[in-house]
């Protein structure tokens, strides 16, 4: 009785165990793949608006937008570290003096803002929570969006009053 026993514990013993060949079939669970918005809010920004000047007024922003054009091409996979530099270059920009043209509050606080959405999508991308980091990309393309539209109505209302735009902001 004792050999019997003994017998059908190591059968169980190797009957449960897998052969290590099966563990490797095994395949982790994936992330579920992230989606990012498209660009239409951000695309319909005017980008004659950075053609049409004589000199480039503020080029540390317009560097900035023409990487935010370029998330639509990104892996989401890659999409935290490209939002880490967006994130340190926003910063470096609030931290410099602005152009006189726009050194106001309107476009320091609005710049702040669009800082603070990169901030919440580069945390929603590092979670890889797909439906925060679409609202939150959303809520970053609108506040661009927003920023632009201010400093359009800036470069208007200086063109308008035939002053230049080094002078606005004395």
């Amino acid at each position: 009785m004792n050999v019997y026993i003994r017998f059908l514990l190591c059968f169980f013993v190797f009957w449960s165990c897998q052969s290590p060949s099966e563990q490797s079939k095994t395949k982790p669970a994936e992330k579920p793949r992230l989606q990012l918005p498209s660009l239409e809010k951000l695309a319909a920004v005017d980008s004659t608006f950075f053609t049409t000047q004589q000199k480039p007024v503020w080029p540390e922003y317009i560097e900035l937008y023409s990487k935010l054009r370029n998330l639509e091409q990104l892996r989401p996979e890659g999409l935290d570290v490209f939002l880490i530099d967006l994130e340190k270059q926003s910063l470096q920009i609030i931290k410099k003096p602005f152009p006189l043209s726009y050194e106001q509050a309107p476009i320091r606080g609005r710049m702040k803002v669009m800082h603070t959405m990169i901030m919440q999508a580069r945390y929603a991308a590092f979670k890889s929570d797909s439906t925060l980091l679409h609202s939150s990309l959303e809520q970053l393309y609108t506040a661009v969006r927003a920023l632009h539209n201010r400093l359009e109505s800036i470069d208007t209302a200086s063109s308008t009053l035939d002053l230049n735009p080094d002078e606005i902001g004395q």
